[in-house]
């Protein structure tokens, strides 16, 4: 609770993708239910990250910054 209260609109953006998974408006009124959909979310992304940081010619923060650079340009 007291980082969401530094950052109004991380509150506001997690309540968005709670509402999209869960297809329920209501879930907004259950922080519990919405931080679950943001971790299961986050957890389901640590393979492709670990695929980067190993994938590459570099040290894998390299790997990392090069990927990210990648999908910024």
């Amino acid at each position: 609770g007291m980082v969401f209260a530094e950052y109004p609109d991380m509150v506001y953006t997690l309540m968005l993708i709670a509402i999209q998974v869960s297809g329920d408006i209501d879930i907004v009124s259950k922080p519990r239910d919405m931080m679950k959909i943001a971790n299961e979310l986050a957890s389901a992304g640590i393979p492709r990250v670990v695929g980067i940081l190993e994938d590459g010619d570099g040290d894998p923060i390299w790997n990392l910054s090069d990927a990210i650079d990648r999908l910024l340009t």
